[in-house]
């Protein structure tokens, strides 16, 4: 178990979790928030260790893909990096997940305060892929 301190028993803050960034194999684990095929947006509360309800997407509307974040990472906006997972089957909320970094897409955010949009801030999203079993290159994925 991954503890704040040998002498406690309560679980450390997930988002400070190793992330096992290996860079020959552009591999590393990811912590899920958000399953796909679900309309609930669950939010990491490092506060709580806990995962919260964010959000709900409108009725006949879905998340594709799983979406979290890759531990003992720091984006922009001082959250740990998003990362959206592509797997065939969802993940729980909170799963730990081995993947392979198969793309980076950087994006701005933008605000929108009356009648005009604001730039807010920049951060990374990763696209990875689940590494269901060893592979040894894309192509034989």
């Amino acid at each position: 178990m991954f503890y704040s301190s040998p002498e406690e028993n309560t679980m450390a803050d997930l988002s400070a979790f190793p992330n096992r960034w290996d860079r020959k194999k552009h591999e590393c684990c990811a912590i899920v928030e958000t399953p796909k095929n679900r309309r609930n947006k669950f939010d990491y509360d490092p506060e709580s260790n806990l995962f919260k309800l964010g959000g709900l997407l409108p009725e006949g509307m879905m998340f594709p893909f799983d979406f979290g974040f890759i531990p003992s990472t720091l984006g922009d906006d001082g959250d740990p990096l998003d990362v959206m997972v592509l797997m065939d089957e969802p993940a729980h909320v909170g799963c730990l997940v081995d993947v392979r970094v198969i793309g980076v897409i950087e994006a701005l955010a933008s605000l929108y305060i009356g009648p005009t949009f604001t730039d807010a801030i920049s951060f990374g999203l990763l696209v990875l892929i689940l590494i269901a079993r060893p592979v040894r290159s894309l192509r034989s994925a």
